[in-house]
């Protein structure tokens, strides 16, 4: 079953939940937009679905570059409007944020000299101050959505010259590969004018633990800055024309970036969920 839900407009309608229950009192499997497209400022209705699926037992079986599939717990019972998946609770919450960040903390000893390693002129690593996402963040991703793992509870930066980048970024995801890490997504969006622009990639250690690194040049890296706090005031709002607004000013905002040199060199791929689609 493909799910469509209306953006931030005015008038909008939300999802229709009762056809959504039948579907997931069938069991069915469920189609949304992908993480990248569901968390478009406009996107609001796709984020609504995502949270209720979530709610009901559901799971990411896959996903693209597009798309996502969801299927339900094989152990849930049908939903019905008093019955509900299981929450987790808060203690079991907190040691899996606290087994998350012990990983991180772990992984940092490994992951931070080798990128330290391939800084040069024109590519900096840059806020390593925020590297190893804090416990209370971890607490508050998994009590939003505490079936999808946690890919950036480790997470860098590099920023580089506009002269060269897309050069510069793949030389530095082919060494990195060279290493013994798996690029098993990447996600670039500099050809996305109106929304978040830079390439984000996720690499992959040999026992299966997974930390993001992005890549920015000064003006998309700044952009991005001045968006999230917007975003910040977006996500909390339920007022149809101050979402409009901050939309339309971050999109003005991520516009302004001007294109870094040879970026097209770097091509979008997803392979996170490739070992499980095996299965």
């Amino acid at each position: 079953m493909f799910i469509s839900a209306e953006g931030n407009r005015p008038g909008r309608l939300d999802p229709d939940w009762k056809e959504i229950d039948k579907a997931i009192e069938a069991r069915a499997k469920i189609v949304v937009d992908n993480e990248a497209n569901r968390n478009r400022s406009y996107n609001l209705g796709e984020r609504q679905v995502r949270e209720y699926l979530s709610d009901n037992g559901y799971y990411v079986e896959e996903e693209n570059d597009k798309y996502a599939v969801y299927v339900r717990y094989s152990h849930e019972t049908p939903n019905t409007a008093t019955s509900k998946a299981p929450e987790v609770t808060a203690p079991r919450i907190g040691e899996q944020a606290k087994s998350v960040y012990d990983s991180a903390v772990k992984y940092d000893k490994l992951v931070t000299p080798m990128l330290k390693d391939m800084q040069e002129r024109g590519v900096e690593l840059i806020g390593l101050e925020y590297r190893i996402k804090g416990l209370d963040r971890l607490v508050e991703k998994l009590q939003q959505d505490k079936d999808s793992p946690i890919k950036d509870a480790l997470r860098y930066t590099y920023m580089l010259n506009e002269d060269g980048f897309g050069e510069h970024v793949a030389a530095i995801i082919t060494k990195l590969q060279d290493s013994g890490l798996e690029c098993v997504r990447i996600r670039n969006t500099f050809n996305d004018v109106k929304n978040y622009r830079g390439v984000n990639t996720l690499f992959k250690l040999e026992d299966g633990f997974i930390f993001e690194l992005q890549f920015h040049t000064q003006a998309s890296f700044d952009a991005k800055q001045k968006a999230h706090e917007l975003y910040e005031e977006l996500r909390v709002s339920n007022d149809a024309n101050k979402i409009r607004k901050l939309g339309d000013q971050m999109g003005e905002i991520f516009a302004s970036i001007p294109m870094p040199e040879y970026v097209d060199l770097i091509i979008s791929y997803d392979n996170l969920y490739a070992d499980e689609n095996k299965e």
